[in-house]
């Protein structure tokens, strides 16, 4: 009898990616509340939201120590083998008048990336 984990087997860098941008997210909502409430408050002379006094330190505190989080998973191996790669795939598709192999199917029809000719009739 094969044992096998009821739940998806966890990744640890994955579950550290999904949880700094849970994070990330919650400092950006926050910055965009106090912004929009500083906003209303000027323009209609009262806040609809009551912020703390220290509100923007913390709220900067707060997103030092995720770009602090941010910059620690960019330094790992995998996150460096991941953007190498994505720029091999970039410089591959940038590449101009890459050619493409022309191929025929077995009904010899034009296969992917060969162009159809258009005959013209007289």
């Amino acid at each position: 009898m094969a044992e096998t984990p009821f739940f998806d087997l966890e990744d640890e860098h994955f579950v550290k990616t999904d949880l700094w941008l849970i994070g990330h997210t919650a400092v950006f909502l926050m910055q965009l509340f106090h912004l929009i409430a500083q906003g209303v408050a000027r323009d209609a002379g009262r806040s609809p939201i009551e912020f703390r006094a220290d509100f923007p330190d913390t709220v900067r505190g707060l997103a030092a120590e995720s770009n602090a989080l941010l910059n620690e998973l960019r330094a790992t191996e995998r996150f460096r083998a991941a953007m190498q790669k994505h720029e091999q795939r970039k410089k591959a598709k940038s590449e101009p008048n890459r050619k493409r192999p022309l191929t025929r199917t077995n009904d010899g029809t034009p296969g992917p990336g060969e162009k159809l000719q258009r005959r013209h009739c007289p």
